[in-house]
């Protein structure tokens, strides 16, 4: 059954400094509250892809310097907490963290004014977003798209959609039962755990569920 086309989209960018820099909890904060939204998703969301998905324990660069640089686990765990696959909102994962690091900071004792081994840059990317010509009007298609396009594209469409889309949910789903009436293939692809997955392992799960999906209809995959 055909419907409304899927075209694979793909997004880039170039990564510059936003001017702040973090070499204490006091400069830290500072960057917490005036970076602008698209810092905040660069470090917060966009480490899940530019890290694979493989750091299970710190989940973003904030808990992980923290971590590794500034060397205060309790304040690492406490930011780690504060997880991307639980916020579909920059605003409202920004405020966690400030908060996190406020309290820690009525609490830090000698850390209050410890330096860190090495800075925390605030970094942005200015992103643009482009087709990358696969198109997809039935479920071979859409099964073909998701194996050739790159892994950039899977994290657009599976990851990123959910900001977009401002809730839990991501663009392969909304086609799928929106456009092509496959309701229960999109809720297993909606209920993929896909931020602690490395990218081509989330690919290859998609790509089996929807040829699954096209055997059970009768159809060669």
């Amino acid at each position: 059954m055909n419907g409304v086309p899927f075209a694979f989209a793909s997004e880039g960018g170039l990564v510059r400094w936003t001017g702040y820099k973090a070499e204490d909890l006091n400069s830290f904060l500072l960057g917490l509250e005036k970076v602008s939204g698209s810092s905040i998703y660069y470090h917060f969301y966009q480490s899940l892809f530019r890290r694979h998905f493989t750091a299970v324990d710190y989940t973003h660069d904030f808990a992980r310097w923290a971590m590794v640089s500034l060397n205060a686990p309790p304040l690492a765990e406490r930011l780690a907490h504060v997880d991307p696959t639980d916020y579909n909102s920059i605003r409202e994962a920004r405020e966690k963290m400030i908060g996190y690091v406020r309290s820690f900071l009525g609490e830090a004792g000698s850390w209050f004014n410890m330096r860190a081994q090495a800075p925390f840059y605030f970094l942005e990317q200015d992103s643009f977003v482009f087709l990358t010509g696969h198109r997809a009007t039935n479920l071979r298609e859409f099964r073909d798209g998701v194996a050739a396009v790159g892994p950039a594209s899977i994290y657009y469409h599976l990851i990123e959609a959910r900001l977009r889309l401002g809730r839990n949910d991501n663009d392969f789903s909304v086609w799928l039962e929106t456009g092509q009436w496959e309701g229960g293939l999109a809720e297993q692809i909606r209920s993929l755990n896909v931020h602690r997955r490395p990218i081509d392992v989330t690919r290859r799960r998609v790509v089996e569920l929807v040829e699954a999906r096209l055997r059970e209809k009768g159809e060669e995959p």
